[in-house]
């Protein structure tokens, strides 16, 4: 339409300011000064700055957005991976802990045999100490006894 959007501006903006005055006869003979045109150029150059810069900022705002999207997407993958792994390991722990109570029982039923058979041993011990100490006794009266009856032989 315009060749320079800086002018198409300024006839628009310039046109809604006319169409904005009262409807009277001296509307149509109303005439800007040079200066005043160069306030509203210069006042559409910083509204054209200003937007231009809004529109970077609001580029990169949707650049970062879809950056913390990504991101946000990769933590919960990271999140299930966690998830899962933690699952795997509480699923050892009870498997553990189930193991290491049978291996507790298991070894408290071998103390509890080992207790016995200690117990046996000891008992086994005495009773043998006893046969031996009687066996000894036995002897010597056997032996008393050969020696009596060898002197009562040899006195005959």
């Amino acid at each position: 339409m315009w060749k320079n959007p800086r002018k198409g501006l300024l006839s628009l903006a310039l046109s809604c300011w006319l169409l904005s005055l009262p409807c009277t006869s001296y509307a149509a003979t109303y005439q800007m000064t040079e200066a005043q045109m160069q306030t509203l150029e210069s006042n559409f150059l910083e509204l054209e700055t200003r937007n231009a810069q809004l529109l970077k900022i609001l580029t990169e705002s949707e650049n970062e957005l879809t950056l913390a999207s990504s991101e946000s997407e990769r933590l919960k993958e990271l999140l299930q991976i966690a998830n899962n792994q933690l699952s795997k390991l509480m699923t050892e722990l009870k498997e553990a802990r189930s193991e290491s109570e049978r291996v507790s029982k298991s070894l408290e039923t071998a103390n509890k045999e080992l207790e016995r058979a200690s117990e046996s041993l000891r008992k086994s011990e005495a009773q043998h100490k006893k046969t031996e100490s009687r066996l000894r006794t036995q002897k010597t009266l056997w032996q008393v006894l050969a020696i009596i009856l060898g002197g009562v032989v040899a006195t005959k």
